[in-house]
């Protein structure tokens, strides 16, 4: 799982984390055999929030801004 290969911008979502994991086990179908989901998912979000010069422990999601104009 990762979005664009450079990212530029990073939100912290640790408050918000337990709400994406609920979310995702309603998808039984798409995540329902992944044991470690949880695990996996907290530390892809650890290392966001690393590249994104987050706190130690913080779990981020990353973006590449796209200027449109």
């Amino acid at each position: 799982m990762q979005g664009h290969a450079h990212p530029d911008h990073f939100v912290d979502i640790t408050d918000t984390f337990h709400f994406k994991i609920a979310a995702l086990k309603e998808h039984a179908s798409q995540t329902g055999h992944m044991e470690n989901l949880e695990e996996m998912l907290r530390e892809w979000g650890q290392r966001n929030a690393g590249m994104g010069q987050l706190p130690e422990g913080r779990i981020a999601e990353a973006f590449k801004i796209v200027n449109t104009n």
